[in-house]
């Protein structure tokens, strides 16, 4: 893949495609008391395309890094870069898909031998798709004890351009569940 066309995609993890769903799965820590979080900082994050690092996107960086801020803010949570409750860090990347489909040669209304039975052997039929799929992977890690207490998972069709709409609904969206309710 020419080295333009991975820049070009950078701007693209984080896009839904028109009709593409965005799933989300989120998991957390039990023991952890998420009501005594009140602040937190955006400790940084990692991009890459078909695993190679785009971290030099900053581009993409600044537009997930303002969704993580105004997500947890509207979640009652203030921005603090000294002594932050927790430390939140992200790593999206995307990478190439194929998708592929098959069709028998003859309608299913043909009977239980219509596949290499009476009618001969038969012929499928293949469609394939490429497209590009997104992942963010948001982690909120408790600053006192280091340790991870939430994790949400967003994967998505994406195409270029990112835009700032765009990766706000996806990162709200990763939010609704937070913080948790045992």
């Amino acid at each position: 893949m020419p080295r333009r066309r991975l820049a070009t995609l950078g701007p693209a993890l984080l896009v839904a495609a028109g009709c593409a769903t965005v799933s989300i799965v989120t998991d957390f820590d039990h023991a952890a008391d998420f009501s005594r979080y009140r602040t937190f900082a955006v400790a940084g994050g990692h991009l890459s395309i078909n695993g190679v690092s785009d971290d030099g996107n900053t581009i993409v960086k600044d537009r997930i890094r303002n969704a993580l801020v105004a997500a947890l803010r509207a979640k009652g949570l203030a921005e603090a870069p000294e002594h932050p409750d927790l430390l939140v860090g992200y790593w999206a990347g995307a990478r190439s898909r194929i998708e592929i489909e098959g069709m028998p040669p003859y309608a299913p209304e043909m009977g239980p031998y219509w596949y290499g039975g009476w009618w001969g052997p038969g012929y499928t039929q293949w469609w394939t798709r490429t497209y590009e799929e997104g992942t963010l992977v948001i982690d909120l890690v408790d600053q006192a004890s280091h340790r991870l207490v939430w994790r949400a998972y967003a994967r998505t069709e994406i195409k270029p351009p990112v835009s700032d709409e765009k990766v706000r609904e996806i990162v709200d969206k990763a939010f609704r569940a937070f913080p948790p309710r045992p």
